[in-house]
């Protein structure tokens, strides 16, 4: 099951079509739109949006809107690289997602162009069309369940405050225990 997780929208219409386009696939793990991710003390970055999952691992996607035609490669590499490394910045500030001086996963960043037919190898740089996203998604590494614990709570920047069991018993939508589920999933989100 995919988690939504939706902060700032910078761009409503690409956050939509992602979230339609990810909504029919089969996946365990969290899709985060508009994700604040401290960058260091003064540096906060709104990720576009951050795929975290057992099936293709951790997948930044970067929305462009520029026609194909008009796309600044070197614009994207730059943003591309940021987007990396804040992303590996924060994950290195663990310990347990750390073995020696690496990650043991990767950090895959793509950049979603609305007129691109299929995908785009320049340079070093990933781009696709929303046609191509799934199929190129699919193509990273898998994470265990383990680890994308450990990823998703760097992410959210918690870990005492999720609760230790899920309350998978659960039966009314109503009921006195839906509502602190509820209200946990959104602590631990950091929902408003």
């Amino acid at each position: 099951m995919l988690n939504l997780v939706v902060g700032h929208k910078k761009n409503p219409l690409a956050a939509n079509k992602l979230i339609e386009l990810l909504s029919g696939v089969e996946m365990n793990g969290t899709l985060y739109i508009g994700y604040p991710i401290l960058a260091d003390v003064e540096e906060t970055v709104f990720i576009d949006a951050l795929l975290t999952t057992q099936e293709c691992g951790v997948v930044v996607i970067d929305f462009n809107d520029r026609a194909r035609g008009s796309l600044e490669y070197d614009r994207i590499r730059q943003r591309q690289d940021d987007l990396y490394r804040i992303l590996e910045i924060k994950f290195k500030r663990y310990k347990n997602l750390v073995e020696g001086r690496h990650l043991p996963f990767e950090i895959n960043v793509v950049t979603l162009v609305p007129d691109i037919g299929g995908e785009v190898h320049k340079d070093g740089l990933l781009l696709t069309g929303p046609d191509s996203l799934i199929n190129v998604i699919r193509d990273f590494p898998s994470v265990n369940r383990d680890l994308l614990e450990k990823i998703n709570a760097a992410v959210e920047r918690v870990t005492t405050i999720k609760p230790l069991r899920k309350r998978s018993s659960v039966k009314k939508p109503d009921s006195r225990g839906a509502r602190i589920k509820e209200i946990e999933k959104e602590i631990a989100n950091l929902d408003k």
